[in-house]
């Protein structure tokens, strides 16, 4: 079992707007008023998951065994 912290990100998306007529999306933003609130969770494995440590890679739970990109 890996402890990890996930922070909450500074804004927030309230709406998705796409148009039409020049194939565009947009967003609507808010500041987060739990910006910065840190969240402990653990990772699990399954029994017959391999053994190779499970690692945090910039906001992404992946297997240590994954190439570096």
């Amino acid at each position: 079992m890996t402890s990890f912290v996930r922070r909450e990100v500074d804004d927030l998306v309230v709406k998705y707007a796409f148009d039409l007529r020049t194939n565009t999306l947009s967003t609507e933003r808010i500041r987060n008023p739990h910006a910065g609130r840190q969240h402990p969770f653990r990772a699990l494995r399954l029994v017959d998951d391999p053994d190779t440590p499970v690692i945090l890679r910039e906001g992404i739970a992946e297997n240590d065994t994954d190439e570096e990109e």
